[in-house]
């Protein structure tokens, strides 16, 4: 009888497994990314998203956090604190923009969604426009479109809070465009997949700043610049995964720039580059983010006016870009877009329309195919996956 009862046992165990097992897989196929949007009407703050991994279906945006205007997002490497570029035009009665820190809710595996605000502190310029984070998870580097600056705000170990910025720098200049470039217009700062270094695109002084980092002393130190064409309007940047380029999309121009970089010195120096669009289409356009796949062999960038990604191979040995196709948004005004971290989708945040749209990606030739899901996010302008893998 104990013998029965004991298989008895062992069958509804090796049962609870394997409902645990298949719950856990369920569980696995999804992916959460969280959206930055511009307030309003249509937008309350923050929302998440969840992405099927098998389909490439977006399930319904879900408010994770009233705040105002988080137009840009970025996730701490711990995975448990979101950082937002709140651009506002007054915090606390002073003319500057915020940087907001949120808690993701833990419970359950996080299966609510929702943030928790921890604090905010001044970005310490007008319009703050990005935000990311360093490698260690120390600082948040912010930039102030408006302001033409750049900072350095210190992350609290133990709440994730920010604190006030340690180290601040002020660009100056102008260039060629005299409607977008009469001075200097901080629009993106990154540090370097070593952490040693930050690199800062200027779209109004058509420079990329190098500086170098030390999250430990909290200071940015300014040591050189590459200078790209006038009229560029460098807005985003993006690295190959050897360490070895950078990638500068041009807004004003609508070309994406490939620039070496010396990991040792901190030289930035820029070679070739490529055009976004179509040789035939001449209407206005402007670009917005730039991707590079985890491979390194093919660049996204995002193409408003076309409304379209533009894909991009890229030959490492050789350092230079060529055009291979470009794919309608589905929306008008691709502000932003992110690969999903398993390289397999592509999700574009079309700010005018307001939709999130989803992508297949060919893993052999790099191209698009739209899944046929998208959703409707109000002002929608960034989108940060989050997870073990996500890259920023």
């Amino acid at each position: 009888m104990s013998g029965r009862v004991g298989f008895i046992l062992m069958l509804l165990t090796a049962m609870v497994l394997c409902v645990s097992t298949w719950a856990y897989a369920q569980q696995e196929q999804t992916m959460r990314m969280y959206v930055g949007t511009y307030t309003g009407p249509a937008s309350e703050g923050i929302y998440f998203v969840d992405l099927n991994v098998s389909t490439g279906a977006l399930s319904e945006p879900v408010l994770a956090a009233k705040t105002k205007n988080p137009a840009f997002l970025a996730t701490h490497p711990n995975g448990r604190w979101i950082y937002a570029a709140l651009e506002v035009g007054d915090f606390n009665g002073r003319p500057t923009g915020g940087v907001g820190a949120f808690a993701i809710d833990e419970k359950n595996n996080n299966k609510t969604g929702t943030l928790t605000p921890i604090n905010a502190e001044s970005s310490e310029g007008n319009g703050a426009c990005f935000v990311s984070v360093t490698h260690d998870g120390k600082a948040v580097l912010v930039a102030n479109y408006g302001g033409g600056n750049v900072a350095l705000l210190p992350i609290d170990p133990n709440t994730g809070a920010v604190r006030k910025a340690t180290s601040v720098d002020q660009h100056h200049g102008s260039s060629a465009n005299a409607a977008r470039q009469q001075r200097a217009f901080a629009h993106s700062i990154y540090p370097t997949p070593d952490g040693r270094f930050a690199l800062s695109a200027n779209l109004g002084t058509d420079e990329v700043i190098v500086y170098r980092l030390d999250t430990t002393a909290g200071t940015l130190t300014r040591i050189g610049e590459a200078k790209l064409p006038p009229g560029t309007g460098p807005r985003h940047l993006a690295f190959h995964p050897s360490g070895k380029f950078v990638f500068a999309i041009g807004e004003l121009t609508n070309r994406v720039h490939v620039l070496t970089w010396n990991g040792d010195t901190g030289a930035l120096t820029p070679s070739d580059s490529a055009p976004t669009l179509p040789e035939d289409f001449k209407l206005p356009n402007t670009t917005a983010e730039v991707t590079v796949s985890a491979d390194g062999r093919f660049v996204y960038g995002s193409n408003r006016g076309h409304d379209s990604i533009a894909v991009l191979s890229f030959d490492v040995a050789n350092g230079t870009l060529v055009p291979v196709a470009h794919t309608s948004t589905g929306g008008v005004g691709p502000r932003h877009f992110a690969l999903s971290p398993d390289g397999k989708f592509l999700v574009a945040a079309n700010q005018t329309t307001s939709t999130l749209v989803c992508f297949a990606i060919d893993p052999k030739t790099g191209t698009l195919s739209p899944t046929g899901s998208q959703v409707k996010v109000g002002n929608a302008c960034c989108v940060r996956f989050v997870g073990s893998l996500a890259r920023e």
